[in-house]
């Protein structure tokens, strides 16, 4: 009977299937292969039951009427289907986040732990120091220990400075990608003296130097822990240069890019899916420092990708978000 068959109404079946488990475009593909199936079928029904004139008004708006239904199932269904999984999606981040909070919680006050305990001991390591090098002010060990130790302080009395800064809530601040690299290189150079950095700036006509950007006290030890890892990845390959790009989208002033590249062996496969996103147990560390720095960007509405360098290497892009629009309102 083609058209004018009674299960001729199935053909929706597979919309909504297609609803329901298809994206977007295969609920389209799947629509439109329903409703031509229905049309061949009214185009190729024997002429006999179309002799009439008001049968064929009758049978025309029941093709209508299926490309009407097929039409609401398609948009309706489709809709409540990507609603649902949007929510699963929110959902599940949500609950990834409350679980990496709760963890970093766990972190803190361990990290808190650490360095109260170890404030003690590198004091009288200090006042030992200061001993010796009263006893033998010519031994060259005696002097040498002189640089660890001050660095060790100087990290003790920054950790305390951010805690404080912390507790009181006095975070937010606003600085200029200019400042941040003067602040990059100075540290950078304290820390890692055998490591050179190699400023590139892309896209000048952007006022990319004058940018200002959301930040806070934890945004620079969060930098520094990507140069950390890109200076160790460095020396294990005998290399000393270490390229910091400035980038900033055309057209777009609500973001500046940092791309740091180290010249190592770059990451794997499974550190590129994972890393930042969790603990990773491993011979160099458990990847704390870059999932520290990865809730910092995210903190301050930005982002951290990594990848590799086609040539060698790897590139770790940190996306920053200006103050630009907040300035406008």
């Amino acid at each position: 009977g083609g058209a004018t068959n009674a299960f001729v109404s199935l053909l929706l079946l597979p919309i909504m299937i297609a609803a329901v488990t298809l994206s977007g475009k295969g609920l389209a593909y799947i629509a439109v292969l329903a409703i031509a199936a229905y049309s061949v079928l009214l185009i190729k029904m024997p002429e006999h039951n179309m002799h009439q004139m008001n049968m064929s008004g009758h049978f025309i708006s029941m093709w209508i009427n299926f490309v009407l239904s097929a039409s609401v199932i398609a948009l309706v269904i489709g809709a409540m289907n990507r609603a649902l999984k949007e929510r699963e999606r929110t959902i599940a981040q949500v609950r990834e986040q409350q679980l990496r909070s709760e963890q970093l919680v766990t972190l803190d006050g361990a990290a808190a732990q650490i360095t109260h305990q170890l404030a003690t001991p590198i004091a009288n390591l200090q006042l030992l120091f200061e001993e010796l090098l009263e006893d033998h002010p010519n031994n060259l060990v005696v002097q040498q220990m002189q640089t660890p130790l001050q660095q060790c302080a100087t990290q003790l009395d920054s950790f305390r400075k951010l805690s404080a800064a912390l507790r009181l809530n006095n975070t937010q601040q606003h600085i200029t990608t200019a400042q941040l690299q003067q602040q990059i290189t100075d540290t950078l150079l304290l820390q890692y003296p055998d490591q050179q950095i190699k400023w590139i700036i892309e896209n000048q006509t952007g006022g990319i130097n004058t940018a200002i950007l959301n930040s806070d006290a934890m945004l620079l030890p969060a930098i520094l822990n990507l140069l950390q890892n890109a200076a160790t990845a460095n020396q294990q390959q005998d290399q000393n240069v270490l390229e910091l790009t400035w980038l900033q989208e055309e057209h777009c002033g609500e973001y500046v890019y940092l791309l740091i590249r180290d010249f190592g062996n770059g990451f794997s496969a499974t550190q590129l899916n994972d890393l930042g996103g969790q603990l990773m147990p491993s011979d160099h560390g458990m990847g704390l420092a870059v999932l520290l720095s990865n809730v910092t960007f995210e903190r301050l509405n930005g982002s951290l990708t990594l990848y590799n360098h086609p040539q060698c290497g790897a590139i770790a892009k940190v996306k920053l978000a200006t103050v630009f629009s907040e300035q406008s309102e």
